[in-house]
Formats: C-alpha cells, structure tokens, sequence
C-alpha cells in the first residue's frame, strides 16, 4: 500500500446530493469531474483547489472489470468498487489517474489515506499502488499530473473475499518556498515548507547573523552566533527568504570621541577654560562639558578628511540636569546639523546622513545653547558610510541609528 494514515485524513463533506446529481456509476469507462467539460477540457472558471479531474480504466489481470466500478471522484476524493478474482492471488485492476492544480501555488503530495473503516475501506486484503505519484512530490501551480493506481491481493489475502470499496483521498498541502541568499550551499537546508507547519532549519556554524522575511516582511535578525544555530518558525503562511548578513568593517573617523584621553584630539575654540572633563559618561569613564556661563564662541572642534559625494553618518550623545539644546554640525556645511534637545534622565542621541560636496579637510564643532545647565557630551562619531558599503549601498540613517553604536577605531557591523 502506497500509504496508510489512519488519523490524518481529511474531512469527508456530505456528497450524497452530489453524487446523485453530477454523477453515475460506471464500469471500466472513463469518469470526468463535475469540473471538466463534456470533452473532459478544463472549466476555464474551475475555483481554486485540487482536483480529480479524470479517471480512466488502464488494465486489469483476471478481474472483473466490467462490474468494477469508479463510483465517482470529487476534489481529491476516490470512491471506488473493485472486484478481483475469486481464484487468482495475481488478480488485479489499474485505473489511470488526473489531477490538476487551478491555485496560484504549488502544492506537494503526502500519499493516498483513508479512514480504517468498512464504511472508507471495505476489504485489508487486497491493497493499492500508485506509480507516477509518490510521497513528497511537488504539483505545480496550473499544471496537472496523471499516474495509475493498482488495486491488488496482499500475500496472504483470503480469496472468497474478493470486493473492494474504498473512499481514497489523495492529500496534498500547500506549500511556500524557502529562498536563501549569501549561503554558499543550501542542498542541506528546507526548500519549502507547508502552510500552517513549523520550519525549523539547522544551520551548525555561521560566520553572520541571519535576516529573516516571510512574504516580504522582516521577521527579525539573528544574534551573532558561531554554531549549532537553529531557526525556528512556528505557522509559516507565506514566502521564507533567509539571507545571510554581509560583513562590514567601518571606522569612527573621530578621534578620542569618547573623551577617554580628556580633550586630547579637540580644539577648545573661545575660552580654554570653558570646557572641562566629568565622570557622568556614557561610554568608557569620561565625558566633557561645557561651563552653561560659557555661552557665544566657546565650542569645541575636531578636523577630519572628506571625500565628495561620499556619505558620512555623524552622531553624538548629550545629557543635561534640564532640557538643553544641543547642536554639532560640519563647520558651514548645510545639511549637517545635528540638533535636539538634550534630557534630564538619559543620555540622548542625535545624527545625521551628510553627502559632502567637497574632498579636503574640514571642522566638526560641538556647541550647545545652554543658558542655565552645562550640557555633557559624549560617544562623538563619524562613518564614511560609502568607503565601508559601497557607493550606492550606503544604509539609511534609519539603520545606522539602530545598528552602530559608538565605537573608537574599528568594529565590525552585518548588513
């Protein structure tokens, strides 16, 4: 028997009306679903589903196939009267089998079942073989598949007991495709998984995070991991893309941007003594402020290098005991503002994507507006975005914001 699975078989509608109306009962001729024309073409309005939409007598070895009979065949289901001989354990009936699949989606096959029963299937001696379908095989979206289905004795089948009715039904379940990309094999990974079922992927050692979409949409990224990672995703019901992240390695182009080394690096321009070291830091041990007396020109500034046309991510964090407004830009560079108001209770950060329409040398000045609290920065930072990615991959500053951290040097980020 291709394949017997006694609790998994699909619900059974009341088809009694439906037999009496569309269907009758024949001998070894040929029976057309309700669904198909009268020259057995197919409905251009066929809804969508899984149909049986032709069966025919193929052969038989001494069986009566005159008083066989398909009773009839509706959507995936096969009822049937088989009667073989009462004298030859060879005895035997092959009926040649349609299917089609009218759905925009492909559809993979789980065998032939049926409910144990006399009412589904009358008769354990004599079994059934289908040779042109097995367990596993994918029908495609519009596209159709005919095999043969073989009722037989079993070996020790009692011979006096030589009818067959049986209520087959031929189970498919939709399915969607598992894409992946910057894998350099996925022979060993699911190329598709059922609709409603778990996915679960194994992926033992990975030298990236992963990035995971189902129709389109972001599910989430992995946590970098080494080995033995496993995904796992619970009622998938549409596309699976599972790319691997690309490595990047950027560079914070501010030197001493967490005030590790107090100034060192920055320019006080204006009063020297208006800006001083604090403990009150973010990152690392230290962080700077500037005096709230020490208003007009007392900022401070740093001279990096810039390419034209490259983008550059700048961002920089504040804190202050009231709202205070702090501002960095790119010295009379339009479009490189950072400004937001800094807050009591956290550090806060501002940035900003600047394309420089200059190659050379130029300031980033650090300020604030403060009047009655000294505002305290740190984690000052500036990426070339397009050295790191690529002209034209730069990231968003929506993903810079959430992806790069402050940084002295170099670090590693997956994309």
């Amino acid at each position: 028997m291709d394949k017997k699975r006694k609790n998994q078989y699909k619900k059974i509608y009341p088809i009694l009306i439906l037999v009496a109306t569309f269907f009758m009962s024949i001998g070894y001729a040929s029976v057309n679903s309700v669904l198909l024309g009268i020259d057995g073409s197919i409905d251009a309005n066929l809804p969508d589903g899984i149909y049986i939409t032709d069966v025919n007598y193929d052969s038989s070895v001494a069986a009566d196939y005159e008083n066989s009979n398909i009773i009839y065949a509706h959507q995936t289901m096969l009822n049937s009267e088989v009667i073989l001989s009462n004298t030859d354990i060879n005895s035997s009936i092959t009926y040649k089998v349609t299917i089609y699949n009218s759905e925009a989606n492909d559809y993979v096959f789980n065998g032939a079942n049926y409910l144990e029963s006399e009412e589904t299937y009358s008769n354990d001696g004599i079994t059934f073989k289908l040779n042109g379908l097995s367990s596993g095989y994918i029908l495609k979206s519009k596209q159709s598949v005919t095999f043969t289905i073989t009722f037989s004795y079993n070996s020790n089948a009692a011979l006096e007991n030589n009818t067959l009715k049986s209520l087959l039904n031929f189970d498919f379940d939709k399915i969607y495709y598992v894409t992946y990309e910057n894998f350099s094999s996925t022979s060993n990974y699911p190329q598709y998984v059922v609709e409603g079922k778990t996915l679960t992927v194994s992926f033992g050692t990975l030298d990236a995070p992963i990035e995971v979409k189902q129709s389109g949409v972001v599910l989430g990224s992995s946590a970098y991991t080494y080995s033995n990672y496993k995904l796992t995703l619970k009622k998938v019901s549409g596309k699976v893309h599972i790319r691997k992240l690309t490595k990047y390695t950027i560079t914070n182009l501010v030197k001493n941007g967490s005030f590790e080394s107090g100034l060192t690096n920055w320019s006080i321009i204006g009063s020297s003594t208006s800006w001083h070291e604090t403990s009150i830091f973010h990152f690392g041990a230290k962080a700077v402020y500037r005096d709230a007396s020490s208003q007009g020109i007392n900022y401070i500034q740093q001279k990096l290098s810039f390419t034209k046309g490259h983008k550059y991510y700048f961002f920089a964090y504040a804190i202050c005991t009231s709202e205070q407004q702090f501002f960095a830009d790119i010295a009379t560079k339009s479009g490189s503002e950072i400004t937001f108001k800094a807050i009591p209770t956290s550090y806060k950060r501002g940035s900003v994507v600047y394309t420089a329409n200059f190659t050379g040398t130029n300031a980033i000045n650090v300020n604030f507006a403060a009047t009655t609290d000294s505002v305290i920065v740190d984690g000052v930072g500036m990426v070339d975005l397009t050295a790191a990615f690529g002209s034209g991959k730069e990231p968003s500053k929506s993903w810079c914001d959430s992806n790069i951290k402050y940084f002295d040097s170099s670090t590693v980020v997956y994309k």
